[in-house]
């Protein structure tokens, strides 16, 4: 195993893998940078699609080996990347839109890249349509947690979505037009009415936004735009959970709800006290230590 612990990435000679971030829709948010680093840094490109990129780069005016990279074929690819790097190589991973390895192909090859060899991996900065849809929200974007596509499968999806029921922050999806409101359905099943935005084709001609709170939303799109959701790539902000005001809690009532989440929901001492105590609006330190009066650490 490789003993790198440090990378220079702009004073380093070692070959590179480039992970190039492409727009998400309008081609004049591609960044000079990325434009300057596929036309002068690399020698060939592994893509998503090689039809998509030859039109990104024919627009740019840029000529360079294309070769597809999915989810299928990467173990496979990687052989041949690392060949290139041997050669002293600089190359670069690209998807169709946005960033890679994010919902898309190429976290495999840089894992095993950064673990084994001694060549530097580089991100360059682009399009995301995450943040994209977070900072036109409206809602508080301090916190959240990018989820990327629920599973297909409805029961699994609805048990992804329990496992979120209690976030406290925004949690942001992608989602197919085909699916679309059927997740919503089952999102305000599980998590009830909350404030939401659903952003569509963001950066294209036809961006569109859908915002309110969750039954608003779905109504609206199940009965005026039912046709229109059909077609598009869709990105799903949802609220944050917000405890209601309530009482004072009885200490067997929390200390039975951290228990609950950690032997049916696995999840670690601290996650669980940590999501109890947002839920109740109560100090975290207070619950810690109720917690562990009756579970002493050993």
């Amino acid at each position: 195993m490789v003993n790198k612990i440090k990378q220079y990435s702009f004073k380093s000679n070692n070959p590179k893998l480039y992970l190039i971030a492409t727009p998400i829709g309008n081609l004049q948010e591609m960044t000079p940078r990325a434009i300057a680093v596929i036309k002068n840094d690399v020698q060939k490109i592994y893509c998503e699609d090689t039809r998509n990129t030859l039109k990104l780069l024919n627009y740019f005016d840029c000529k360079k080996k294309l070769v597809s990279l999915n989810k299928e074929n990467e173990m496979y690819r990687l052989t041949e990347m690392l060949d290139d790097l041997a050669k002293n190589l600089s190359i670069a991973i690209i998807s169709d839109a946005g960033y890679p390895l994010i919902s898309d192909p190429g976290y495999y090859a840089v894992q095993h890249i950064l673990t084994n060899y001694p060549y530097d991996v580089v991100p360059v900065s682009g399009a995301n349509a995450a943040l994209n849809a977070i900072v036109s929200s409206g809602l508080n974007p301090q916190h959240f947690l990018f989820f990327g596509f629920l599973n297909k499968a409805k029961a699994k999806k609805v048990q992804e979505l329990e496992e979120l029921m209690l976030f406290p922050y925004l949690v942001i999806f992608y989602e197919a037009p085909h699916r679309l409101l059927v997740t919503l359905a089952l999102m305000k099943t599980v998590f009830g009415d909350r404030q939401i935005a659903v952003g569509k084709e963001i950066t294209k001609i036809h961006e569109q936004w859908y915002r309110g709170l969750l039954s608003e939303v779905l109504v609206f799109l199940q009965q005026k735009e039912k046709e229109n959701v059909a077609f598009g790539e869709y990105v799903i902000v949802v609220d944050g959970f917000i405890a209601p005001v309530q009482a004072a809690v009885a200490d067997d009532i929390l200390i039975a709800e951290i228990e609950q989440l950690i032997t049916k929901q696995n999840y670690r001492i601290k996650q669980a006290i940590d999501l109890v105590a947002n839920k109740y609006k109560i100090s975290k330190n207070i619950l810690y230590n109720k917690y562990h009066r009756l579970h002493p650490k050993k």
